[in-house]
């Protein structure tokens, strides 16, 4: 067997591997959501049924942005893979304690709508 072509072919994969390594390659990530994480003070109003609003107050000087739910929205608690209705989900939030339960909101930038609100009531 000829050693020879392979040392040549490894030598030549190497030298083309440097070579496109030092190359810039451009590429472009899409924001598909964005979020929100809210304390219950910063909230409020929930939605109350599927085509709610949901405002929230990043502080107490900012000025209040509404967001809007629709059928699509889902509504998580803790650490369920699982969406609950809604009703059953307010009722979670309107239990949890203040002290550590914290919002996620997940919206899409370009309409305001929420894709979906986990409720992290702070239990394993």
């Amino acid at each position: 067997m000829n050693i020879r072509p392979l040392k040549t072919l490894a030598a030549a994969t190497l030298i083309l591997g440097l070579f496109t390594a030092g190359r810039t390659v451009h590429a472009s990530l899409d924001v598909l959501e964005q979020a929100y994480e809210l304390e219950p003070g910063q909230i409020i109003a929930l939605p109350g049924h599927s085509a709610g609003r949901l405002s929230i107050r990043l502080c107490e000087s900012c000025e209040a942005i509404v967001l809007r739910a629709d059928g699509q929205t889902r509504y998580y608690v803790d650490q369920s893979r699982s969406a609950v209705p809604l009703n059953d989900w307010l009722v979670k939030a309107a239990d949890a304690d203040d002290d550590v339960t914290l919002f996620y909101v997940f919206y899409r930038d370009e309409d305001k709508i929420v894709t979906r609100i986990v409720l992290d009531t702070g239990k394993p």
